[in-house]
């Protein structure tokens, strides 16, 4: 047994006890799959009667706690919510009791168990401890991700642990899934650890489909690269990349030589899910992928020397994918952070640049990512020529086509530098625009200056980039268009007739529900979101509110669900369709929800287009006539307008940017660092 000296829980510096596990009413309201504010009308409700809500047992932050077995035995004994698995998942939704160290321990025991569990693929019951400390041994050796934690474990906790462990992974249908859930939420202790890095499924899917793209670009040989995590702690879209991955890259992943807590939860996430890996060496001349993900606390000048270390490394078979800050790929850094980010982009192995939208990072909302696309240095032999791929979607959703125009983008990118540079430079990019590496290097600002006015003391390479990139934003094709297609329908066909609003809520096709009225404010920087008149159809400037403060002073409101429609009278009617659901509306604004069951016909996006058809002055609402639709004919049209909608915001921005232009142009000519429409024969005469 390698480690087999650790054989004191007090030696070891470990909580080697399972702690008793509680619920907040958040949590409660989460196991019951209600709204919060219904728990605190159970509780009230039910006092002084035969069942009275659970005493608490505990205040942590000032949130009261109750006992799992007390709240899993009210809920069984009244019948309340809406889970009937509500005692099984229990010990999903709970958390231990105790300190905030202490918790984390816990949970590091309890993730370390499922991880085991998920290897071995049979439940832990029924071990003893040296049953359980071999096969822990037996699982990691060298102590890297689980060992250290199992080995705390004292002989009369062992049973009580294993119990625990069965009991989480029964809840989650596994123990691989257990270990995911209990890691990746930011309402668990470890889970909180990694929050400030966390990233939402849209930005690992890009991280994901970039990957298999540069790892296609590598295996034409028949190799099959190797995908090497350089991030400290472990990348959070790694688990992502793998599984959609799969084929794409080695499975068996380098990981840093990291011996943190960050590093060994990774490790377990990947033992759970059975991929191999093994820390960070070169071996051989394999072709390696590498991937960095820099954290929003990174300072400048040891993120650019990690990635000066790579580019090093990198040979013309190399990818490398980094992804970090916007504030430090591509926005204005200071003068020596400047010199130094210029040194990486001189290697020539940037070969593309992208700015993401805000709201990648739920921990930070308001920041905006950037990626870096690392390949070869391009075969041109003039250094002159050398272009990087610069793509701004700042602002933009990251949906399945944006991301395949993307990958699409950068994979003509890479493949572009061994290519003839013509026909490279001729093609038309969906999002990017080719830059001269050269023009980056020498800029002092930010490589992607966004849809902003230019001050009057701008460099001129930057009023060059502006025009450059504005040009080509306004010349891009239409999306989606050209993919609808018309036939003339048989005329056999009945149509639905027309109906009012009036009577399809009197139907049952529709139920209209108030807005909120507002007793606190809706200024906060992140949170749930606001909808009211001014909000609809805005996909910019959203306003939010605290959920807790929100819930404390409308304890009975109702949040929006997929598909509502959110409408208005004032000025005139309007309405748009709230795709995501889970926001707060506010009064006057109403909702219009379609019975799911038994829609009649009504479809969301049609619903909102005829109401914002209507009259400027006609706030009879409940009189306004609105089209239905068979269910044939439903989701195709759904999908026509989400094209057309696609299409309009298309439009909305490039008035956006030709306004733009028409600033950077009077900027950059004013100010006598652009020439327009340059004679190619300076010296022919008239």
């Amino acid at each position: 047994m390698s480690n087999g000296s650790l054989t004191s829980g007090e030696e070891r510096g470990m909580t080697t006890s399972p702690a008793a596990l509680s619920l907040s009413l958040a949590d409660i309201a989460a196991l019951a799959r209600v709204q919060r504010p219904v728990v605190t009308t159970w509780r009230s409700r039910s006092r002084a009667t035969a069942h009275s809500f659970p005493e608490s047992v505990d205040t942590t932050g000032g949130q009261e706690r109750f006992a799992v077995d007390d709240v899993v035995a009210w809920l069984t004994a009244t019948g309340r919510g809406n889970n009937p698995d509500a005692a099984t998942e229990a010990v999903l939704h709970a958390e231990p009791d105790g300190p905030a160290e202490s918790r984390r321990r816990h949970a590091d025991t309890l993730t370390a168990l499922l991880t085991l569990s998920a290897a071995r693929g049979e439940r832990l019951s029924g071990l003893s401890r040296g049953e359980l400390i071999d096969a822990a041994d037996a699982e990691d050796p060298d102590d890297e991700c689980l060992y250290r934690e199992i080995a705390a474990i004292e002989d009369d906790d062992v049973a009580a642990w294993l119990s625990l462990a069965d009991r989480t992974a029964d809840a989650a249908w596994n123990a691989a899934a257990a270990v995911e859930r209990l890691i990746t939420d930011p309402n668990r202790p470890l889970g909180a650890d990694r929050a400030p890095t966390a990233l939402i499924a849209p930005a690992k899917d890009v991280v994901a489909a970039l990957v298999v793209e540069l790892a296609a670009s590598q295996g034409q040989d028949g190799n099959t690269p190797v995908l090497a995590d350089r991030t400290p702690g472990g990348s959070d879209a790694v688990p992502s990349v793998l599984e959609r991955a799969e084929g794409a890259v080695h499975p068996v992943v380098r990981l840093e030589a990291d011996k943190s807590d960050a590093g060994r939860l990774l490790r377990r996430r990947l033992s759970a899910q059975h991929r191999a890996w093994t820390t960070w060496h070169r071996t051989g001349t394999a072709a390696t992928l590498h991937l960095l993900q820099l954290a929003s606390t990174v300072d400048a000048r040891g993120a650019f020397h990690v990635l000066a270390d790579i580019l090093l490394e990198l040979t013309d078979a190399d990818r490398g994918l980094v992804l970090g800050p916007a504030s430090l790929l591509v926005d204005a850094v200071n003068a020596k952070d400047t010199s130094r980010r210029a040194d990486l982009l001189r290697t020539g192995r940037v070969r593309c640049i992208v700015r993401l939208p805000t709201g990648l990072l739920p921990a930070r909302s308001r920041e905006a990512l950037a990626l870096w696309v690392l390949g070869p240095a391009t075969s041109w032999p003039n250094s002159e020529d050398q272009f990087t791929l610069v793509v701004d979607l700042a602002g933009r959703q990251l949906d399945d086509v944006v991301i395949g125009d993307l990958v699409s983008d950068v994979a003509a990118t890479v493949a572009g530098a061994h290519g003839e540079r013509d026909q490279f430079a001729a093609r038309a990019f969906r999002f990017g625009r080719l830059v001269p590496t050269r023009t980056l290097v020498a800029t002092s600002g930010a490589l992607i200056t966004g849809h902003r006015s230019l001050p009057a003391t701008s460099h001129s390479t930057d009023y060059a980039l502006d025009v450059d990139r504005l040009l080509d934003a306004v010349r891009t094709p239409l999306p989606g268009l050209d993919a609808i297609d018309v036939a003339v329908a048989d005329g056999d066909v009945p149509s639905a007739p027309m109906a009012t609003v009036d009577a399809l809520m009197a139907a049952g096709r529709l139920r209209c529900l108030a807005g909120t009225r507002l007793a606190v404010d809706a200024d906060a920087e992140a949170g749930t979101r606001v909808i009211g008149a001014h909000d609809i159809g805005r996909e910019d400037g959203r306003r939010h509110v605290d959920l807790i403060a929100f819930t404390r002073a409308h304890p009975a409101a109702r949040l929006t669900e997929p598909g509502d429609v959110v409408f208005t009278t004032t000025p005139q009617p309007a309405a748009a369709v709230d795709v995501e659901g889970g926001a707060v509306v506010a009064f006057p604004e109403r909702i219009l929800r379609i019975d799911a069951a038994d829609p009649g016909g009504l479809n969301p996006a049609v619903l909102a287009a005829d109401i914002a058809a209507q009259h400027a002055g006609d706030r009879r609402w409940q009189q306004w006539r609105v089209h239905r639709v068979s269910d044939a004919d439903s989701a195709a049209l759904a999908a026509t307008l989400a094209r057309v909608e696609a299409a309009r915001q298309e439009t909305q921005q490039r008035l956006a940017d030709l306004r733009e232009l028409t600033r950077a142009l009077i900027a950059g000519v004013s100010a006598g660092s652009l020439n327009l429409n340059p004679d190619p024969n300076p010296e022919r005469t008239n």
